[in-house]
């Protein structure tokens, strides 16, 4: 026989710190993982059971804001690559430019 069970004061999978467990902290996390597996935004009201959307909107804005961050941390971390990569080859070119004041020998020390 089944019965209704509230999640949050009973142990869940046998997880550690179950009382952290509640429903809301569950609810949300599918919540979550909707949006980023692409679920509408009605499927989300739906599974939720959210008679507002002002709920459902916060867990779509909260990935967009996200994913906007996760770009922005990219898209500057490959700038600095491409900063290292300009001064690296820059420094190579240098030290590989012969010296002027001995025509006769190749010296690939650097100029001073």
């Amino acid at each position: 026989m089944c019965t209704r069970q509230t999640v949050g004061k009973n142990t869940f999978l046998n997880l550690e710190n179950a009382k952290e467990y509640t429903d809301h902290c569950l609810r949300g996390t599918a919540a979550t993982l909707l949006v980023e597996a692409g679920a509408s935004f009605e499927t989300l009201k739906l599974h939720g059971k959210w008679k507002s959307t002002t709920v459902a909107e916060g867990y779509f804005a909260e990935y967009v804001a996200s994913k906007n961050k996760t770009a922005n941390l990219v898209a500057n971390s490959s700038k600095q690559r491409r900063k290292i990569i300009e001064k690296s080859y820059a420094y190579n070119k240098e030290m590989s430019e012969p010296n002027t004041y001995n025509s006769g020998f190749r010296c690939y020390q650097r100029q001073k």
